[in-house]
């Protein structure tokens, strides 16, 4: 049965607002549920005002997501989640042994059960396959200690046939070119999500410890043998990825956390992440999210696992978000790139209210408060990579990235 999430999205936007009150109108700020409960039942239009009043002043970007159904209890660990067609889908759980997949309808029931023979579940963490329907690939890349020298990919042939009840694995082994220690201290080894592109299959790691914040980006063939992964990029994204997708006509990239989703459009090249990047806060309670799936170009599913709550299929819809701004990033331009002395914003009358400068650890450098053209010194910074973000005047923010190389 499909749940309305309207109440839930009542109460995280109201949260947000509440924590915005300065302290000396918010005399219950050390206890903001109670006060937040109070108001809820005894004031409920006052809280739908409230609600209304953030989404108009635009505090954040979220996304409400409509409850599809509840998943069996014995996906207590649910974690990729991959979109076959007639509103069903193929799904796993996290390591346990659990060699399995299993396919939901949008309701969450189990319709099929597939055995994957010549497969270990290790740590399977995500699931995807090729735009042709000839292969499903596993990811058995879960790396939390970034201890393992055994990662690999599965790949069976596309379960077309539901009436199969196995499927023989071929390993597809892998290792990071950067990683020289086992486990490693720096802790970025670690993968959750993945997926299939122009017979590539693209990886992104999940940050712990000093390296929480970023992901990086590899690729290796999809064919089975051992690879050494190429590097192609890393991004700060100030958060941990458990899940990814890349949209049917190859123009969206969605990289999933447990409480947002990170867009990336308009690349030009399997680099990602050079793109249009927007970052969306998922409405409601926080839980543990790692399987998501692209059905078309606008809609997505994903799945939370059981940890006492969630344990639910979820659908979201994104053609709001997956048209916007695209004109404003287009016009904004950097030069030069690499910049030597400085680097030139021309904004081209895109309403900009402030500009942030970041390095590439996350730390912002340098704040502007402006909405004009502007030409930022570089001569002071190291040699490296830098993130401008670009908040516009209706609260959206267009985040673009340009090197500095000084003599």
């Amino acid at each position: 049965m499909e749940t309305n999430y309207f109440q839930r999205k009542i109460s995280s936007d109201f949260l947000v607002l509440l924590n915005r009150i300065p302290i000396f109108v918010h005399p219950l700020k050390t206890s903001r549920l109670p006060f937040f409960m109070y108001f809820r039942f005894k004031y409920p239009l006052l809280v739908v005002i409230l609600c209304l009043l953030t989404e108009v002043y635009g505090f954040s970007q979220s996304i409400l997501l409509q409850v599809k159904g509840a998943l069996p209890v014995n996906l207590y660990e649910d974690s990729g989640l991959d979109y076959v067609e007639g509103n069903t889908f193929w799904t796993h759980n996290d390591g346990y042994g659990d060699n399995h997949l299993y396919r939901i309808n949008e309701v969450g029931n189990v319709l099929d059960t597939l055995t994957i023979v010549n497969a270990i579940n290790y740590d399977w963490e995500d699931l995807t396959h090729d735009s042709a329907q000839q292969y499903m690939f596993i990811g058995d890349f879960g790396n939390n200690i970034c201890q393992r020298a055994n990662l690999r990919i599965y790949r069976i042939p596309y379960p077309s046939d539901t009436t199969l009840t196995f499927a023989a694995a071929v390993p597809i082994f892998f290792s990071y070119p950067d990683q020289q220690l086992f486990p490693s201290p720096w802790m970025n080894f670690d993968a959750e999500g993945f997926f299939h592109y122009q017979n590539q299959l693209f990886i992104f790691t999940k940050g712990d410890s000093t390296a929480t914040g970023f992901t990086k980006l590899y690729s290796i063939p999809d064919s089975p043998g051992s690879y050494n992964a190429t590097f192609i990029d890393s991004f700060y994204i100030n958060d941990r990825i458990t899940g990814a997708d890349i949209s049917p006509d190859g123009s969206t990239v969605i990289l999933l956390s447990n409480t947002k989703l990170h867009l990336f459009q308009n690349f030009t090249s399997t680099n990602f992440f050079t793109g249009m990047y927007t970052r969306l806060s998922i409405s409601g309670s926080r839980t543990k999210k790692e399987g998501i799936t692209f059905v078309d170009d606008k809609s997505i599913y994903l799945t939370d696992e059981n940890e006492g709550f969630g344990n639910h299929l979820f659908k979201g819809d994104l053609s709001f978000w997956t048209s916007l701004n695209e004109r404003a990033y287009e016009q904004i331009q950097l030069y030069p790139d690499p910049a030597n002395a400085f680097i030139n914003i021309k904004t081209d009358r895109i309403p900009v209210k402030n500009i942030e400068l970041y390095n590439s650890n996350g730390r912002c450098l340098r704040k502007i408060e402006t909405a004009k053209d502007q030409m930022i010194p570089t001569d002071q910074l190291s040699n490296g990579t830098y993130f401008l973000r670009l908040v516009l005047e209706d609260g959206n923010f267009i985040s673009k990235r340009f090197l500095v190389m000084n003599r």
